[in-house]
């Protein structure tokens, strides 16, 4: 968590170009520094600039951390966050979105105040009575993520 460990690694993803890491060396990126609360903007400003690049291609658990990092990070860049709600809306409908990934999705969005219809409708729209019923769709821990960013969302609140 030593401040000059990453200030030198962002000075490193600087130089070689953040373009040049994978979905998933990106998403460990950010993740590290949100988790650390060292958030360069230059960093993020390019890791948003590859997600929207990449956005129809990246994997859904990528994206999700992504999103989480910029939202713990307390980055609410409303486009990349629309951006993403779009896509995922569309996407929703070939199941590569668990319960638990859609509940993740709903709290970033939640927390950085982004009412998009993802969170607003679709997901809850998501949660009805045969995958509410199986554990295996919905563990107990994504219904309450759910619940907790859905009443944060309707409340006009996030978690501070």
């Amino acid at each position: 968590r030593t401040p000059e460990l990453f200030q030198a690694l962002a000075q490193v993803v600087r130089q070689i170009g953040i373009w040049s890491f994978t979905d998933s060396e990106a998403a460990s990126l950010v993740e590290g520094f949100s988790r650390a609360k060292r958030c360069d903007e230059t960093v993020f400003q390019e890791a948003a600039r590859l997600v929207m690049a990449r956005l129809e291609h990246i994997e859904p658990r990528h994206l999700v951390t992504i999103m989480t990092a910029f939202a713990c990070a307390n980055i609410a860049t409303e486009t990349l966050f629309f951006a993403v709600g779009d896509v995922v809306v569309v996407k929703i409908r070939s199941h590569q979105y668990s319960m638990r990934l859609l509940a993740e999705l709903a709290d970033a969005f939640a927390r950085v105040r982004a009412r998009h219809t993802l969170l607003l409708d679709v997901v809850p729209s998501y949660c009805n009575k045969a995958t509410l019923r199986d554990k295996r769709q919905c563990s107990i821990e994504s219904l309450a993520l759910l619940f907790s960013a859905y009443v944060d969302a309707r409340q006009g609140a996030g978690p501070e």
